[in-house]
């Protein structure tokens, strides 16, 4: 089956940010700034190069990777937006955290849509693994 483009762009995205990250790396900063965290650092960058890498093969364990961390994402933007509107308003986090709440929303119903599931292989009961499907067959 043929990869999906929003599968496409969410793998792009997935390899722009590990090559941001890696290049951020690369100047020595990060061992200044960081210390020993440069290694949970790095492990973010090799995970987003990984999801890139893993969209872009239609591997389903990346579709649900990618699920929990647009989970983790838009639950982190809509406590920003509480805490702005809370504290005090700042025009960038106000519009920022709404913004990035429902974009993470939308990246896990897309997701979820069954044309997308069938494209990582996710659609039938057994996870799209071939071995179980035969097994499950009468």
């Amino acid at each position: 089956m043929q990869r999906p483009a929003g599968v496409t762009i969410l793998a792009v995205l997935n390899y722009l940010t590990g090559a941001y990250l890696f290049v951020g790396s690369m100047f020595g900063l990060l061992a200044l700034w960081l210390g020993p965290f440069a290694v949970v650092y790095w492990g973010v960058n090799a995970l987003f190069l990984s999801l890139g890498y893993g969209l872009w093969k239609l591997r389903n364990w990346a579709r649900q990777i990618q699920i929990v961390l647009s989970m983790m994402a838009a639950v982190g933007c809509l406590l920003l937006t509480i805490g702005v509107l809370r504290d005090g308003f700042d025009t960038v986090d106000l519009f920022l955290g709404p913004g990035f709440t429902v974009l993470n929303v939308v990246i896990i119903l897309y997701l979820l849509r069954p044309q997308v599931k069938q494209a990582f292989g996710a659609s039938s009961p057994s996870g799209g693994h071939p071995e179980v499907q035969k097994a499950s067959e009468p």
